[in-house]
């Protein structure tokens, strides 16, 4: 700023250049301490091939952060990640079903890594908001190393430690109408078999985080 000031105003200014200094350091610091961005990530590089493993490299480090915590004893982790940042950025409008479909993805191609799988393969719980996003996640990846793993709910990962999950308001009028509907033969979708066999002991949780649009309940249970 090129202009004139005061005596007593530039004496003011010489005060504060310690303080500011030491600031921007402080914010130097931090900045240098925080995990990088990937390459090639900004606003020019929307959709194309440059984003292309980016996700990827997400898996990666969030398996190898998994396989630290579990060789340090820590038994409940949380990895935030955006699971759209391989095609849009923080100004482009998203869906519900978009994000819920990125985790679902995310969570199922997660559990191939070294630090995720677990022997047996059926200790692995891939634990969904609710039945739908389960059997969503069975038609996407029908593959059978991916099918190795226990899919199954957030609420059945509740009940597993003993506690009762909390259901929204109107899930226990509306499962009992859907019983109501079937058993009238009114519906041609009975209960998926494979998601109602017996679940094996849990090694490993990895819950699906249930999307922004859901009720308060769908994220009390995963606390």
């Amino acid at each position: 700023l090129i202009g004139s000031m005061s005596d007593d105003a530039l004496s003011a200014r010489r005060c504060q250049r310690p303080f500011t200094a030491g600031l921007l350091m402080l914010l130097l610091a931090q900045a240098l301490c925080m995990t990088p961005i990937p390459i090639a990530v900004n606003e020019w590089t929307r959709g194309t091939a440059a984003r292309s493993g980016l996700m990827a490299e997400l898996r990666s480090t969030a398996a190898m952060a998994l396989l630290k915590a579990q060789r340090d004893g820590i038994t409940k982790i949380e990895i935030e990640l955006p699971p759209l940042l391989s095609g849009k950025t923080q100004f482009d409008d998203f869906s519900n079903v978009e994000e819920l479909d990125a985790n679902r993805d995310f969570a199922m191609q997660m559990s191939l890594l070294d630090g995720v799988r677990q022997q047996p393969s059926e200790g692995l719980w891939l634990c969904f908001p609710d039945d739908k996003e389960a059997e969503l996640a069975v038609d996407a990846w029908p593959g059978q190393a991916y099918q190795s793993a226990t899919i199954t709910t957030i609420a059945e990962a509740v009940r597993s430690i003993g506690g009762e999950p909390q259901e929204p308001l109107g899930a226990a009028a509306a499962a009992a109408g859907e019983r109501v509907v079937r058993a009238l033969g009114l519906t041609a979708a009975p209960p998926r078999a494979d998601l109602a066999k017996p679940l094996p002991t849990p090694c490993l949780q990895l819950i699906v985080q249930p999307g922004n649009g859901g009720a308060k309940e769908d994220w009390m249970n995963p606390e």
